[in-house]
């Protein structure tokens, strides 16, 4: 069994805080009456939180499959394992969302014009819109790799690196057919497969590879590399004025790449040393996924109660934004002992029983 990587989970941690924070920073520009105490910097930089979480991904991909490839019934097992991860929680989550549309829907997706998909929501299918709970975007993303990703599995595992480095070579020139030749018209599902974030899955999983076949050294230069980087492209990216996000391909860059190198090194100081990142951090990072479905719906709840006052001066953004992040934190921690944990769990026995029951053969000694 692959022995759980702390600083794995440490990065978890540091990405949902970068997440929660930068949607404060939205929350404060809604509801706070003009004033403001989070930057757009602030903003460009815990922007990279999703981008840390999809590398992430990527890596314990590669990490939890080693030896499992080119067996069918460890394969479906471990494809169950993953989705009951995901789509139990995503839909307790989006079931008060979907009461809530359809007893008041302007108060649903106001962006998109409150309209919703909801199979699709429920699904994680690819669509045009967001969906029903909003952050689920980013879990199609996560769904599509899982796909693909368990596709690959069916092949040699000592090609793996090459299908990798296959897929994102399709990755980009798909990209560029279809968002700067044009000559295809793109549906939900063409954006999905061609989309630069796959690119960001991939990464993880080339330096899990690169791990797994021994480079473990220069972590802590590897950190340091990675934060500088992804400091100095947020600040170069904040003093040109081009948005609040950096967006495709140029996302990759800024995010992506210093954040799969920094990844490297955390592993890599945890495997050659003593040193991981701080407990209570990765602790957030077992609570991650909860905190990332629930915290949004926490603070817009805290946020439209703002809205109700008017308080000059910048004291009140201060003490709201301190107790959204609570909220937030608090929420998604117990949702994750109370709920996630205990889904999960039955889940698994569930998934282990029926793996065992189909495939007796397969779980013999």
């Amino acid at each position: 069994m692959q022995k759980k990587i702390e600083n794995i989970q440490g990065l978890r941690g540091v990405a949902i805080s970068f997440i929660v924070i930068a949607h404060l920073l939205a929350m404060e520009i809604k509801y706070g009456h003009g004033d403001r105490l989070l930057s757009d910097f602030v903003y460009i930089i815990c922007g990279s939180g999703l981008d840390l979480f999809f590398v992430v991904s990527g890596m314990v991909m590669v990490m939890v499959t080693r030896g499992l490839f080119q067996r069918p019934a460890e394969i479906a097992q471990f494809f169950y394992n993953r989705l009951s991860r995901i789509y139990p929680l995503y839909w307790i989550f989006s079931l008060p969302v979907l009461a809530i549309y359809l007893a008041r829907p302007e108060m649903v997706n106001a962006s998109q014009g409150h309209q919703v998909n909801i199979l699709e929501s429920f699904l994680l299918l690819p669509q045009n819109i967001l969906p029903l709970l909003a952050v689920g975007w980013a879990l199609i993303h996560v769904v599509y790799f899982y796909c693909g990703f368990t596709l690959l599995m069916f092949a040699p595992e000592k090609q793996l690196t090459n299908l990798l480095i296959l897929w994102i070579l399709l990755v980009v020139s798909g990209s560029l057919v279809h968002e700067h030749l044009e000559l295809i018209k793109p549906t939900a599902t063409i954006r999905l497969i061609t989309h630069p974030f796959i690119s960001e899955f991939i990464a993880g999983c080339i330096v899990a590879r690169f791990i797994q076949k021994g480079m473990k050294s220069h972590g802590l230069a590897a950190v340091a590399l990675g934060i500088v980087l992804l400091l100095a492209a947020s600040f170069l990216f904040s003093s040109a004025s081009l948005g609040r996000a950096p967006k495709m391909w140029l996302r990759v860059a800024m995010y992506g790449i210093p954040w799969a190198i920094a990844a490297y090194g955390a592993v890599t100081i945890e495997a050659t040393s003593t040193i991981v990142l701080p407990k209570f951090l990765r602790f957030i990072g077992d609570a991650s996924y909860s905190i990332y479905l629930s915290h949004v719906l926490v603070i817009s709840a805290i946020g439209r109660l703002w809205a109700m006052f008017f308080i000059p001066g910048k004291m009140d953004n201060m003490f709201v934004l301190i107790v959204m992040a609570c909220a937030a934190l608090s929420v998604g921690i117990t949702s994750y002992l109370v709920i996630e944990r205990p889904i999960s769990s039955i889940f698994k026995r569930a998934g282990t029983k029926l793996f065992r029951f189909a495939n007796p053969t397969a779980h013999a000694g």
